[in-house]
């Protein structure tokens, strides 16, 4: 009898040292992400981007060159990230389970986790590679290309070449000395030349140039004069 009332006061002291009850394990159910499968379509490199032009090749579809070098398209031969990228998520992907070994207060606190939809998680995986891309995005081969444009300077147009203006008194001797020489500058009146040009103040280059220019139209007016005074 003594026995069984210590039976009953130790199984009262366990009783009252046992261990709190462990909290209950959360257990959340989200979905794997799923594998992307995406098709690559039309090329759409501009081959006159460094003109200021817009230029495809006209290759409709990615299609890998070989095994060794899968990045490159067979029929056009330009890298796989100037083909239009179409994502599309595969069928592939079972749901998982996530258990979080918390206790049920943390996890009452905590907020809950955002999981991002397949689409924005492959169009954030498909952006292009640095340097590649279409030539209507932000990012590419034509914003260099336009850039380099916008720098590029502006050709240097040829300065005009200042005309010789001439005094009627100027005209009135070259006139004569023409009219002397016969509208021609032999090279053995070299030195007459540069003596009448001293004396007038014209260069020699420019006697010659108007020389040249109304060498016609004053031979022409000494005509009509000649004939005009045979008529009279």
């Amino acid at each position: 009898m003594e026995l069984s009332e210590h039976e009953e006061d130790a199984g009262d002291v366990g009783g009252g040292c046992s261990s709190p009850p462990t909290p209950p394990h959360r257990v959340l159910t989200s979905a794997a992400p799923e594998t992307i499968r995406c098709r690559y379509h039309e090329c759409l490199r501009n081959h006159a981007a460094a003109s200021g032009g817009h230029v495809v090749d006209g290759c409709g579809e990615f299609m890998p060159a070989s095994t060794e070098e899968p990045l490159a398209c067979a029929a056009c031969g330009c890298h796989r990230s100037f083909h239009r990228r179409d994502p599309s998520p595969g069928r592939a992907g079972a749901a998982r389970l996530l258990q979080l070994h918390l206790p049920a207060s943390i996890n009452s606190r905590a907020p809950p986790a955002l999981l991002l939809p397949p689409a924005a998680a492959a169009s954030k995986q498909g952006l292009p590679f640095p340097g590649y891309g279409t030539p209507s995005g932000g990012t590419g081969t034509t914003t260099a290309s336009s850039s380099d444009e916008r720098l590029r300077p502006s050709p240097v147009q040829p300065r005009r070449r200042s005309r010789t203006t001439f005094t009627r008194e100027q005209k009135e001797q070259m006139l004569a000395f023409a009219e002397r020489v016969g509208w021609r500058i032999q090279r053995q009146e070299e030195a007459t030349v540069e003596h009448f040009c001293a004396q007038v103040g014209v260069r020699r280059q420019a006697l010659k140039v108007w020389m040249h220019n109304n060498k016609h139209s004053f031979k022409q007016k000494q005509q009509q004069e000649n004939r005009q005074e045979q008529q009279q």
